[in-house]
């Protein structure tokens, strides 16, 4: 879909899949600003839940918030996400003006949004990223509580619990081994 989409076309068209920093991330923020702005879009009632508030990241913190970083190898990582985050964005609005209408901010949300709410999934045999609401809802637990996958014979989703959950437990999925570090740089928490 996002590949599809009017700008999507037109940045698949230019190579951007080989040439950007960040293209699956991209291409995905890229087709949800466009969905945002459409009168009637399919994806409505899912856009309108998704975060409006992007100050758990890193990349969002004011100055005062970065300062208590001071010395931590963190604040040489945010930097250069932001770089790397601009520099996809500079390519895209050089080549594709119509672009443009979006703002870096803007941008630079749905591209973190993109990064920590997309599942990693197969269909048909072919290898893809996407949105799968509520899943996307999910907190993270480890050791894992659940397995998902994307299965075509029933063509859709499966969230399977590991063990038993209670009625009126939070069910949570797993983000992946991973240190604090990266958890607040990529998902805005740490464990």
């Amino acid at each position: 879909m996002a590949f599809a989409s009017p700008i999507g076309k037109l940045m698949y068209a230019r190579g951007f899949r080989s040439r950007l920093i960040s293209p699956k991330h991209t291409f995905l923020a890229a087709y949800i600003m466009q969905e945002k702005r459409k009168e009637k879009s399919y994806f409505k009632e899912y856009i309108d839940i998704l975060p409006k508030m992007f100050t758990n990241f890193p990349i969002f913190y004011t100055q005062e918030e970065r300062a208590w970083l001071e010395g931590s190898a963190l604040q040489n990582q945010i930097t250069e996400k932001i770089k790397d985050i601009k520099a996809d964005y500079d390519l895209i609005c050089k080549e594709v003006p119509e672009f443009r209408k979006f703002s870096l901010r803007e941008y630079s949300e749905l591209r973190m949004m993109v990064a920590s709410r997309i599942f990693g999934i197969q269909i048909e045999g072919v290898k893809t990223d996407g949105f799968v609401a509520y899943a996307d809802m999910l907190n993270h637990k480890r050791p894992r509580q659940t397995s998902w996958t994307y299965t075509d014979d029933r063509q859709g989703f499966i969230i399977e619990a590991l063990e038993d959950i209670k009625r009126g437990e939070q069910v949570y999925d797993s983000y992946g081994k991973k240190c604090n570090t990266r958890f607040l740089l990529n998902y805005g928490f740490i464990n």
